[in-house]
């Protein structure tokens, strides 16, 4: 169970940072980045809105895993910039006295946006591209089960 969570946190922060971070293509890239560096309040305050509802909505049973995932998600679908993800968890940390579960979740989020350093690959601490999510389906190796096997 504990490695399903460690792949479904690693995996929902891989894809937090692949989204957050890739920003514009061809000539608006420039744009992107400037417009990154100076958050919208606007847009951070609708964020930090949007992550305050997914975190309440999850059960007080909720694991560090399960709230990195709606973090994830939540930042996700607002489309913003890295600058704005980065600003709206840093207000949201800051915001009130959070459970200690959740107060990391916020922060293990936080340090993982900050050390992306807006490259886009998704690359968890090191290494680049997919390598960080681990072997699919079929590609054996690692644990677990081999889905297209499995009778």
């Amino acid at each position: 169970m504990k490695i399903q969570h460690k792949i479904v946190r690693t995996t929902a922060l891989a894809l937090l940072i692949a989204g957050v971070s890739t920003g514009a293509i061809g000539s608006q890239v420039a744009l992107a980045q400037t417009a990154a560096s100076v958050p919208d309040p606007a847009a951070v305050a609708a964020l930090v809105a949007s992550l305050e509802a997914a975190i309440a909505a999850q059960p007080a049973t909720a694991k560090q895993a399960d709230v990195e995932a709606a973090i994830a998600f939540t930042i996700d679908q607002a489309k913003q910039p890295k600058a704005v993800a980065i600003a709206a968890l840093n207000a949201l940390k800051k915001r009130k006295k959070w459970p200690p579960v959740i107060l990391k979740a916020i922060n293990s989020s936080l340090a993982l946006l900050e050390s992306s350093a807006g490259g886009g690959t998704g690359g968890v601490g090191g290494g680049g591209g997919t390598s960080a999510l681990g072997n699919g389906p079929g590609s054996g190796g690692g644990g677990g089960t081999d889905y297209s096997t499995n009778q």
